[in-house]
């Protein structure tokens, strides 16, 4: 009589187990440089860019465009790009750099979050003398800011060390970055042009489609 076998259940890990062993199997940081002076210039200006892009997406679909992956597209493409001109002054582009870029670039991008697409417009709709100033919007989103980098250490610890929770657009910007730093710059170039080649032709059906609207209205205005 045959014995069926029971699968063998895997113990769970404890927290310092999982820390330990991505410290020894899997951290990188004293081989290759991580968060430099380059990845956060880089990572400031793209998300600085795609943060007004995400106010007039977020005005006008109430919805949020992720950075992460266009950004690291676009900052290999740009090294590279350098690297090739300047190979004394620009060294290789180290995936760990891009990974902190594409994180700075995205708490850059969405800073739209912070109440600029949706509570402020709202105020403004609901009561426009009750919406604050400069400054004072300024300052709340500073402190708002603030609070998601004090929340994000131990929401990561728990969520993402202890939890093993797969995210759907960390696994996509990994996959994006592994891809770029092993295929090389080919890959980098065709998709950064890809993304440079859609940016005017967007701008264009974009500016098309409200001069018609406008003219539309001025006529039916006049």
């Amino acid at each position: 009589m045959a014995i069926e076998t029971l699968p063998e259940v895997e113990t769970p890990k404890s927290p310092e187990d999982i820390e330990r062993h991505w410290f020894e199997n899997v951290y990188a940081g004293d081989r290759m440089p991580q968060l430099t002076l380059r990845a956060l210039v880089m990572g400031m200006l793209l998300g600085a860019v795609m943060s007004l892009s995400n106010v007039y997406v977020g005005l006008k679909a109430g919805w949020g465009l992720g950075v992460a992956i266009t950004s690291a597209i676009l900052a290999f493409a740009a090294f590279s790009a350098l690297r090739r001109l300047f190979p004394r002054f620009f060294p290789e582009f180290s995936i760990l750099e891009n990974n902190a870029m594409a994180s700075c670039a995205s708490a850059a991008g969405y800073m739209t979050g912070a109440g600029v697409v949706n509570a402020i417009p709202a105020l403004m709709m609901l009561r426009p003398e009750a919406v604050p100033g400069t400054g004072v919007l300024m300052v709340w989103v500073g402190v708002v800011s603030m609070l998601g980098v004090f929340l994000a250490v131990p929401a990561k610890r728990q969520m993402i060390n202890i939890e093993q929770l797969r995210f759907p657009s960390g696994i996509a910007a990994a996959t994006t970055l592994r891809t770029l730093h092993q295929e090389g710059g080919g890959t980098a170039a065709r998709q950064a042009k890809s993304l440079g080649l859609g940016v005017p032709l967007g701008a264009t059906i974009t500016w098309f489609r409200d001069a018609k609207r406008s003219g539309g209205r001025a006529g039916s205005a006049g």
